[in-house]
């Protein structure tokens, strides 16, 4: 079994038997700090990607916003 060292947190970890090229361990942070570094390469490098990512995120906004404006009654 091979050790390596993560590349967000670089504390030693045992990959995943499946996963060849894993170079994150299973922390919860270190996992969101690996997709947070795809998704801004993917945004930087696909510019269609990026544009779909801004649309969806301005049309949750606007949601969000209009149901926080509402009333509970």
């Amino acid at each position: 079994m091979t050790i390596r060292k993560c590349l967000i947190c670089r504390k030693l970890f045992t990959p995943h038997r499946h996963v060849k090229h894993q170079q994150t361990c299973s922390d919860p942070e270190c996992q969101r700090e690996r997709r947070r570094r795809w998704q801004q390469a993917k945004r930087k490098a696909d510019k269609t990607y990026a544009a779909r990512q801004r649309k969806h995120t301005d049309a949750w906004l606007t949601a969000a916003s209009t149901k926080a404006c509402k009333p509970t009654a």
